[in-house]
């Protein structure tokens, strides 16, 4: 049986990736571009990489001590699909990409608010 609590990892999961992705492109960007003093930037986008990726680890352990495993990404036109296989039980889940920019970039103002919290 496939629970909710089960989706929900998973597409944790997903969004983590995409959010590590993202900033990585961001980070290649800015290296790249002609801004004059690029370290801070850098060092800010690095600092949020840092803390995805921990988050990633910790979803991954949590993946695995529950039997949750994402075997294939399927990108279309306008949709992304995930097979994903839980404890023997197979599903899909389907995204609309645009959608998936939305809920990307909620998750990244998330992260950067709770950033700010915590450092007050």
């Amino acid at each position: 049986m496939i629970t909710k609590e089960d989706k929900d990892i998973i597409t944790d999961s997903i969004y983590l990736d995409l959010l590590i992705q993202t900033l990585n492109i961001d980070r290649q960007s800015i290296e790249d571009s002609r801004v004059k003093i690029k370290e801070p930037y850098l060092a800010l986008i690095d600092r949020y990489i840092k803390k995805l990726l921990l988050d990633k680890q910790e979803n991954t352990k949590l993946m695995r001590k529950k039997g949750l495993k994402i075997v294939k990404k399927t990108e279309e036109d306008m949709m992304i699909q995930y097979d994903y296989l839980v404890r023997g039980y197979t599903g899909i889940m389907r995204f609309w990409k645009a959608g998936m920019r939305l809920q990307a970039k909620k998750r990244l103002h998330l992260l950067f608010e709770n950033e700010e919290e915590n450092n007050e």
